[in-house]
């Protein structure tokens, strides 16, 4: 299981290659009820407010080669009245 050390570090190697403005995860990891099945949900503001599918599945992967568990990008911020509930969230990056 990741550590929030861990995920803060993945993410600034990351953010080199993405236009990104801010990150944070939500979820089971920012819950604190992680499983040995525990994806990493992951909350990404860019830095331009229209970003391609190619540029969200890119992070996806590269977050998941750098912290070696599966990734779930979702694009902020979210529209009003969206089914996506986040909850808590945990910043890592700005």
């Amino acid at each position: 299981m990741l550590t929030h050390e861990r995920i803060v570090d993945a993410v600034a190697r990351t953010a080199t290659r993405f236009p990104l403005r801010k990150v944070s995860y939500f979820g089971s990891y920012a819950d604190g009820v992680v499983t040995e099945q525990s994806d990493l949900d992951v909350l990404v503001e860019f830095a331009q407010p229209n970003v391609s599918l190619w540029t969200i599945a890119g992070l996806k992967y590269d977050l998941e080669n750098e912290l070696s568990v599966p990734v779930d990008v979702i694009h902020a911020p979210l529209p009003q009245g969206t089914f996506i509930k986040i909850g808590k969230t945990i910043p890592v990056y700005e």
